[in-house]
């Protein structure tokens, strides 16, 4: 049941990137005037590799740190810790970004409406409509 529901929210979450990634797009170009549109869009495979960084540095210091050794029978403290390293660290991470959301991201809606208005009209060459 705790999985469906992780499940349930993380796709949720995945599902809007793509109109987050979009909304960045339509700030860039109005914030530089130039569509930066491969850029952003290039950018949501590089959050994928830093992840992946994080997640092999994170396996490293956190078995390291646990007292892991290979090719031996696991101690209690090592099986609890590996638990711990699979739910808590996700977890934790999880929370910092959806900190960094609610803090950081400041666009809404009704903002994008008017900056996809403003770039239109500066490409139409006509004064924008505020």
């Amino acid at each position: 049941t705790i999985f469906s529901l992780v499940s349930f929210f993380a796709n949720v979450a995945g599902s809007m990137s793509t109109a987050l990634f979009s909304d960045t797009v339509v700030y860039g170009e109005w914030k530089s005037g130039k569509n930066i549109r491969a850029f952003i869009m290039a950018l949501a495979v590089f959050s994928v590799k830093i992840g992946l960084l994080f997640r092999s540095a994170v396996l490293a210091i956190g078995l390291t740190g646990i007292g892991f050794v290979a090719n031996t029978a696991p101690v209690h403290r090592v099986v609890s810790g590996i638990s711990a390293i699979m739910t808590l660290v996700p977890a934790a991470a999880c929370v910092i970004g959806v900190i960094i959301f609610y803090y950081g991201y400041k666009i809404e809606d009704k903002d994008v409406l008017q900056m996809q208005d403003e770039i239109s009209a500066r490409k139409a060459g006509e004064p924008a409509n505020c």
